[in-house]
């Protein structure tokens, strides 16, 4: 094995991968290192969460039982609403960040007084 990871490094072209794409069956070569990559991003975390790239944006006209949820863009593309309180537990700052960007901190914290932003 280690003989062969020094050949791959020694000759950093053999490092390649080769996929046909489309309905005529285009042969495209693609880097070992770009599709790892790829596939990283798309694999869930262990405990079985996602990266996200940023907060795009919050429910507005809640009604007076409704919990606020804000509107997040994925690492994989896909855009969802999740409740704040879920996304508290691992980005708290960022959160608050947004909340008062937004002027939202009395209205959240009003309606989930357990958050602490």
């Amino acid at each position: 094995m280690e003989q062969f990871q020094k050949e791959l490094e020694r000759r950093p072209e053999r490092i390649k991968f080769k996929a046909k794409v489309g309905v005529e069956g285009l042969e495209r070569y693609v880097e070992w290192s770009d599709m790892c990559e790829f596939v990283e991003e798309q694999i869930q975390h262990e405990d079985q969460t996602w990266n996200f790239r940023k907060i795009i944006g919050h429910r507005r006209d809640l009604g007076p039982r409704d919990k606020p949820e804000i509107q997040i863009e994925w690492e994989s593309g896909e855009i969802t609403f999740e409740p704040i309180t879920e996304f508290y537990k691992d980005e708290p700052w960022l959160l608050a960040e947004y909340a008062q960007e937004k002027g939202l901190i009395d209205d959240w914290e009003s309606r989930c007084p357990r958050l602490k932003l």
